[in-house]
């Protein structure tokens, strides 16, 4: 009887077996393949998202740099045209207002 079931008698079989034989060590190899290619993508997806976190720490410290230079530079140009700081500064009243026309 073990004999019968390791004996193929049709070519047909044969064929058949070896192909099943192939399709699944190609279907093994293939999931191997995707199961780590899964890993890879979420560790690169990882690091692209703290990259990307990195550089936007960059830019906000950069544009931080900027507006400070840009606020000197125009303190600069103020004090250079000859304007001067006002320490009183007064404020408009218009509880008391009248409306003056003439025709």
């Amino acid at each position: 009887m073990t004999t019968n079931i390791l004996y193929i008698e049709h070519r047909v079989e044969q064929y058949l077996l070896a192909f099943a034989i192939c399709a699944f060590c190609a279907l093994s190899v293939m999931y191997v393949y995707l199961l780590s290619m899964s890993v890879v993508h979420v560790v690169v997806t990882r690091e692209a998202e703290q990259k990307i976190s990195d550089t936007r720490g960059d830019i906000a410290s950069l544009e931080s740099t900027y507006m400070e230079r840009q606020h000197q530079i125009s303190m600069e140009v103020v004090e250079n045209r000859g304007y001067a700081i006002a320490d009183d500064k007064i404020f408009l009243d218009r509880e008391n207002a009248q409306v003056v026309t003439k025709r």
